[in-house]
C-alpha cells in the first residue's frame, strides 16, 4: 500500500472516532500541515457520512470572531450569546432613527465542510418562519453578511432555563405542571406543522421574568411526512442526556420522539433530579441507561410521596422505550397533566372500575351516595364483559395457533427447502421466488410480535438469501445488485435488533457477520469507491473476535474469521487499484493469512469450510501474482522481475486446484468442482500467455472453454454467467492481441460488447451504473478501438469509441478513486 493512502486510512480511522468538535479540532491541523490530504479526507468523510451516517454529525470548523459593533446586515453586533456546531449567536440591536430594536442573530459558521450543514441552517431558518406561535421564538429576518456567510434573526429572549426557573422561583407541583403545559402547546404546535424538534432541553425552553415559556433552537428539527409517518436520519446531532431510545439507536424518529424527552423534562422539573440520576448512572454512560434502564418512579427517585400514583403514571407512560406505548401525541399528554390538575381520572392510570371510583368520589361525594342504589345494575353488565373477554382469549389462542403454523411454513420454506434447491443447477430464479414468497409470509406475521428475537432473526436470515439470489458476488444470482444491496441492508437491520433484544445469543452475532460480510462484498461489486466497505469488515471482524472471546472452543468462528480477513485485505486491494507496491504488500498479507489458514487445518484436518478458505487465499494470491506480472512485464520495465510473480501466479493455481481436488472427494460436487477450476485456470492461461508460453495457455484456454460450456448450460438464467463469458473473452482477446491479431481481437471485443448488453438486458440494469461492469465496458470499447487503429479501420467508428470513452471515463471517475485502472481493475 503507498504511503500516501496509509496515511488517509489512518487519518480516516482517526477522524470518525472523535466527537464531532474534536474532528473540527483534527481536521484543522491537518489542514495546515498537508492540504492534499486534508481535501482527500473531508471528501471521504462526507462520502462515509452519506453512506451510513458513521459520524456523529456534519463537520464544521468553528474558526469565525464577530467584533462588536461588527454590522450585520441592518444590524450591529453587541455580544456573543452562544456558539453551536453550525453557527455562532449574537445579540444585536438595529437603530432605525428613534426607534432601537434588541434582536438575536443566528450566523452560519462560514467554513462549512458538509452540504448537509447548509441545508440543514437553511431549513432550520424555514422550520423558524413557519412556526407562529405565543410559546415559540419568532423568526423576524435573513440575509448573508458582507463576508457570504448567510443568517437569521430572531426575537431576543430574556429568560432562564425551565428548570432553573421552578428552582429559583421555588414553584410547587401544580405550578410547575402548568408551566409544563406551556411547553406541550408549543410541541403540539410544531407538531401539527410537520415539524419534530428532537432536541428538547431545558437550555432550549426559557422562561421569561413574567413566566412566559419560549422554545427555541430548531436546529435539528425534522419535517416529517404529509402523511405523519415517521423519519430515519442516521446519526443526527443529538444531546445524549435529552435523546429518545431511537435517537440513540438510529432508529426512525417519529413525534414520539418528542414525547419522550418531554417525559424526561417532566420528571426533571418535579423531582430535581438531573438524567443520568434519573437512570441511575454516571454522565458517560446516560446512552445505556436510556436505552436499557427502566428508571424509578418519580416518587421512588425524590422521596415526594405527593408524586405517587398518577404523576407517577403519567411519567412513566411518557417515557416508554417502546413509542407505541407512549401518549399517541403531545396533546394527550398535556391533557392527562390537566385531568390530574382538574381531579380527574387520568389515562396513563390502569382504567379499572375501583380506580374510577375513587377519584369519582373525591369529586362528587353527594352524587356517589345517590348513584349507589345503582350498583345492582351493573353486575349484569360485569357478567356480559366477562364472557366477552373469555370469548376475546380463545379468538387470541386461535390466531397464535395460525401464527405458529404460517411462521413454521415459511420458515422450512427459507431454511430447508431453499437450501436444497440451492444445490440444483438453474434454480436461481425459483430460490428467489421462493424466499421472496416465504418473506411475505414472515414479513405479514411480523407485524404481530416485531419484538420477537427468533422470528427477527429468522427473517434477518431469508432477507439475506433473498440477497444472495439477486446478486451475491461470484453465486448463482439474477443480477439485481440494488435489491440485493437493499435486501442485505434490511437482514443487517433486522439482526441487529435481534441482537439487541437478545445480546448473549451469540448465534445472532454469527448470523449478523454472516449478513454484514454478504452486505460488503455485494457492495464493493457496485462501487469500488465505497470507503465504506473498510468499516464493515472491521465491524465484523469485531463481532467474531468478540464471539471469539466469548467461547474460543468454537472452530466455526475461527474459520469464519480466516473468511473476514479474505474479506479485509481484498477490500485494501480495491483501495488503490494501479500500484504494484500496494499489490505486493498484499500478497504478503495473504500469505500470512495462508500460513495461519493452514496451521488451522492441522487442528482440524478434512475441514472442509476450512479447506475452501485455503482455496480463496490460493486463489487470491494466484490473481495477485498474475496482476502484478502482467504490469511488470508490460507497463513498468520489469520483465525479469515480472516473470517471476507469474510464474508464483501458476504455482498459486496448482496449490488452489489441489484444495479444489481435496474438497471434491468430500462433497462429490462435479458442477461446483469444474466452477472452481474455471475460474483458477483463467488465471493460470494468463499468466502462461504473458511468459511466452502461448501453446500451454491455448490448451488450458481449451480445458476453460469445455468447463464454461457445462457451466452455462447447467445454469442459464444465472446472470453470471454472462461475467463468466465476459472472462474467458478477455482471455482469448490477450492471447491474440500477443499472437498480433488484431481482426481477432477486434471480433471479439465486439462480441463482448454484445454479451454485456444482453447482461443489461437479462438484469434491467445499466452496466455502467456498477463498477465492475463499467470497467467491462470501458475495457471491451478500449480493446476494440486498439484493434481498428491497428486495422486502419473505419475512421467514424474510432471517433465514435473515443467520444464514448471520454463519457465512461467521467463516469468512472465519480466510482473509482484511481482512473488509471480503467482498463480493467476487476478483470486484469
Amino acid at each position: 500500500m503507498s504511503d500516501h493512502l496509509e496515511r488517509l486510512i489512518s487519518a480516516f480511522e482517526s477522524a470518525v472516532d472523535l466527537p464531532t468538535e474534536s474532528r473540527s479540532n483534527f481536521l484543522a491541523d491537518i489542514k495546515k500541515k498537508d492540504p492534499a490530504l486534508y481535501d482527500e479526507l473531508v471528501r471521504l468523510i462526507e462520502k462515509d457520512s452519506a453512506f451510513d451516517g458513521i459520524l456523529d454529525g456534519p463537520i464544521a470548523l468553528d474558526i469565525e470572531h464577530r467584533n462588536t459593533g461588527e454590522a450585520v446586515g441592518p444590524y450591529s453586533l453587541v455580544g456573543e450569546l452562544g456558539r453551536g456546531g453550525m453557527g455562532t449567536v449574537y445579540k444585536a440591536v438595529r437603530r432605525d432613527r428613534e426607534v432601537e430594536q434588541y434582536v438575536a442573530i443566528k450566523v452560519s459558521h462560514q467554513s462549512l465542510l458538509s452540504a448537509d450543514l447548509v441545508r440543514r441552517f437553511k431549513t432550520e431558518q424555514q422550520i423558524l418562519a413557519r412556526l407562529t406561535h405565543p410559546n415559540i421564538v419568532s423568526f423576524l429576518d435573513r440575509g448573508v453578511t458582507a463576508d457570504k456567510a448567510p443568517y437569521y434573526v430572531m426575537e431576543l429572549i430574556d429568560g432562564t432555563p425551565i428548570t432553573a426557573y421552578c428552582r429559583d422561583h421555588n414553584l410547587d407541583i401544580d405550578a410547575k405542571l402548568r408551566l409544563f403545559q406551556q411547553v406541550c402547546a408549543a410541541v403540539w404546535y410544531a407538531h401539527q406543522q410537520l415539524v419534530v424538534h428532537r432536541d428538547l432541553k431545558p437550555s432550549n425552553i426559557l422562561v421569561t421574568p413574567d413566566g412566559k415559556v419560549k422554545l427555541l433552537d430548531f436546529g435539528i428539527a425534522k419535517i416529517i411526512d404529509d402523511d405523519g409517518s415517521q423519519t430515519h436520519t442516521i446519526n443526527a446531532p443529538i444531546t445524549p442526556e435529552y435523546a429518545s431510545p431511537e435517537q440513540i439507536l438510529d432508529k426512525p424518529i417519529s413525534t414520539a420522539s418528542d414525547i419522550y424527552t418531554l417525559g424526561l423534562l417532566l420528571y426533571q422539573i418535579l423531582t430535581d433530579r438531573s438524567p443520568s440520576e434519573i437512570y441511575g448512572v454516571t454522565r458517560t454512560e446516560i446512552s445505556r441507561g436510556i436505552t436499557e434502564i427502566d428508571p424509578q418512579r418519580p416518587s421512588s427517585r425524590s422521596g415526594d410521596r405527593s408524586l405517587k400514583g398518577d404523576l407517577d403514571n403519567i411519567v412513566m407512560k411518557a417515557l416508554e422505550k417502546d413509542p407505541n406505548r407512549r401518549y399517541a401525541s403531545v396533546e394527550q399528554l398535556s391533557d392527562d397533566i390537566g385531568r390530574y390538575l382538574d381531579g380527574y381520572p387520568v389515562k396513563a392510570h390502569p382504567q379499572s372500575l375501583a380506580y374510577k371510583a375513587a377519584k369519582f368520589c373525591r369529586r362528587n361525594t353527594l352524587a356517589v351516595t345517590i348513584a349507589s342504589v345503582l350498583l345492582l345494575l351493573l353486575v349484569g353488565t360485569a357478567l356480559v364483559a366477562f364472557w366477552q373477554a373469555a370469548a376475546a382469549k380463545r379468538e387470541q389462542e386461535k390466531a397464535e395457533r395460525n401464527f405458529a403454523q404460517v411462521r413454521k411454513i415459511a420458515t422450512a420454506l427459507i431454511f430447508d427447502y431453499h437450501d436444497e434447491i440451492a444445490k440444483l443447477p438453474g434454480s436461481v430464479q425459483l430460490r428467489a421466488r421462493l424466499v421472496s414468497d416465504a418473506v411475505e409470509y414472515l414479513d405479514a406475521v411480523a407485524a404481530n410480535d416485531t419484538n420477537d428475537p427468533d422470528l427477527l432473526k429468522e427473517l434477518g436470515v431469508a432477507y439475506r438469501k433473498i440477497g444472495a439470489a439477486q446478486g451475491m458476488v461470484y453465486s448463482a444470482n439474477l443480477g439485481k445488485t440494488d435489491d440485493a444491496l437493499n435486501s442485505s441492508a434490511k437482514s443487517v437491520q433486522l439482526l441487529n435488533k435481534a441482537i439487541q433484544l437478545r445480546p448473549t445469543d451469540l448465534t445472532m452475532v454469527d448470523e449478523l457477520v454472516a449478513s454484514l460480510t454478504q452486505f460488503d462484498s455485494i457492495l464493493a461489486r457496485k462501487n469500488a469507491k465505497a470507503f465504506s466497505t473498510f468499516k464493515i469488515s472491521r465491524y465484523a471482524i469485531e463481532l467474531n473476535n468478540l464471539a471469539i472471546q466469548a467461547d474460543p472452543t468454537n472452530t466455526d468462528r475461527r474459520i469464519q474469521a480466516i473468511g473476514l480477513r479474505i474479506l479485509d485485505l481484498d477490500n485494501y486491494v480495491e483501495a488503490d487499484v494501479t500500484t504494484s507496491e500496494t499489490k505486493i504488500k498484499n500478497i504478503a498479507g495473504f500469505r500470512e493469512l495462508l500460513a495461519d489458514a493452514e496451521k488451522l487445518l492441522a487442528e482440524n484436518p478434512g475441514n472442509v469450510v476450512l479447506l475452501n478458505r485455503l482455496m480463496m487465499i490460493s486463489g487470491r494470491l494466484n490473481n495477485l501474482d498474475r496482476w502484478v506480472g502482467v504490469r511488470l512485464v508490460t507497463e513498468q520495465g520489469q520483465p525479469d522481475l515480472g516473470r517471476q510473480y507469474l510464474v508464483d501466479s501458476i504455482a498459486d493455481s496448482k496449490r488452489t486446484l489441489s484444495y479444489n481436488a481435496v474438497i471434491y472427494q468430500h462433497l462429490k460436487d462435479k458442477a461446483w468442482f469444474e466452477y472452481q477450476n474455471f475460474a483458477e485456470l483463467l488465471s493460470e492461461a494468463t499468466a502462461l500467455a504473458y511468459l511466452g508460453r502461448l501453446d500451454e495457455a491455448e490448451e488450458v484456454q481449451r480445458t476453460i472453454e469445455r468447463y464454461f460450456a457445462n457451466i452455462k448450460k447447467d445454469d442459464p438464467n444465472n446472470a453470471e454467467r454472462k461475467l463468466e463469458e465476459l472472462a474467458v473473452i478477455k482471455l482469448d482477446i490477450v492471447i491474440k492481441g500477443l499472437q498480433k491479431n488484431f481482426a481477432g481481437v477486434n471480433s471479439l471485443a465486439v462480441r463482448g460488447l454484445a454479451v454485456l448488453d444482453a447482461y443489461d438486458k437479462q438484469t434491467g440494469s445499466d452496466s455502467t451504473a456498477s463498477i465492475e461492469t463499467l470497467t467491462w465496458r470501458g475495457y471491451l470499447l478500449k480493446q476494440e478501438l486498439v484493434s481498428l487503429e491497428k486495422l486502419n479501420g473505419d475512421k467514424a467508428r474510432i471517433a465514435q469509441i473515443a467520444a464514448r470513452l471520454k463519457v465512461l471515463e467521467q463516469k468512472y471517475r465519480s466510482m473509482a478513486d484511481d482512473f488509471d485502472g480503467f482498463t480493467g481493475i476487476t478483470i486484469g
